[in-house]
């Protein structure tokens, strides 16, 4: 298994390493004690007072899904997220994992996915390369259990084991993931989780309703094909949805009681549209769980 590739890594290279210039962050790389080659980055920036044992710290993540980069392309650009997160930095720690699927990369040059616009190859054709790994394993799946070549991708597991040492040491206070929904192309909206969110489902869409509002209009945020009628609600074209996924990295924080938000933007538009659409929904995410 090759993790390596000279796209791949002058696409890392260019994004995630503009992170070092950036006042107080620190960019680290996570390894695997068996593959030397798998080297997930992750970015700290802890807040402007330091970061004492249980300060709060909020979580953002990529979705691992590559045929949905739109959430690499915000998170390994300081441009993109600095902006929404500086004023929280008074009072908040922030750990990004910005490139999570480190199989997806190498196989998918040919298909033009690490081209900031959105692919024309057959859904199910990226699909198969795109999400899972050499084992056919979703890099969405298997969180929360041990670890198994059959069960769960390397990265998710070195990820994982982050995580945990991360609740163990701070204040987890909110994560926030970053998709498209490849399945229901041209649709955006915000996925929850459960417990911890329920009752501030309205806050959080009307605080990125606030921010969307008059910035632009575009006819694909609209009604999501994902969850039932009754778990969605559609407010002014802007839909909210609280589901489980098992297995699933938000599932897994929230179950651990930490609130998350899974950010869904409008796949097959345009990338600065989609990047957009995550912004509002971490600055609307952030202005409810640090209220």
């Amino acid at each position: 298994m090759s993790y390596k590739g000279p796209e791949t890594l002058d696409v890392i290279s260019r994004g995630i390493e503009q992170w070092k210039f950036v006042p107080r962050a620190r960019v680290e790389y996570l390894l695997d004690p068996v593959n030397p080659s798998i080297k997930i980055p992750r970015i700290f920036i802890p807040s402007r007072e330091g970061a004492p044992r249980r300060s709060p710290v909020v979580i953002l993540k990529e979705a691992g899904h590559h045929e949905e980069p739109s959430g690499f392309w915000t998170l390994s650009d300081p441009k993109k997220t600095l902006p929404i997160i500086d004023q929280y930095l008074d009072r908040c720690s922030f750990v990004f994992y910005p490139l999570t699927n480190l199989y997806g990369p190498h196989n998918l040059n040919a298909y033009g996915v690490w081209h900031p616009e959105h692919s024309r190859k057959p859904l199910k054709e990226r699909e198969d390369v795109s999400r899972r790994n050499e084992n056919g394993i979703n890099y969405n799946d298997g969180w929360g259990i041990q670890f198994t070549p059959e069960q769960k991708t390397h990265e998710g597991a070195i990820i994982e084991r982050d995580t945990d040492m991360l609740m163990a040491k701070y204040d987890i206070v909110l994560g926030v993931s970053q998709h498209e929904d490849s399945f229901a192309p041209g649709r955006g909206y915000i996925w929850l989780n459960g417990e911890p969110l329920v009752g501030q489902r309205q806050k959080i869409q009307e605080a990125m309703y606030q921010r969307w509002h008059g910035l632009f209009y575009h006819p694909s945020f609209g009604s999501t094909g994902q969850g039932s009628a009754s778990d969605a609600i559609e407010w002014d074209r802007f839909v909210a949805v609280d589901s489980r996924d098992d297995g699933s990295w938000e599932t897994y924080l929230n179950d651990q009681g930490i609130p998350t938000v899974l950010s869904e933007a409008p796949y097959g538009g345009r990338l600065d549209d989609r990047i957009l659409f995550h912004q509002l929904a971490l600055a609307a995410s952030l202005d409810v769980a640090l209220q």
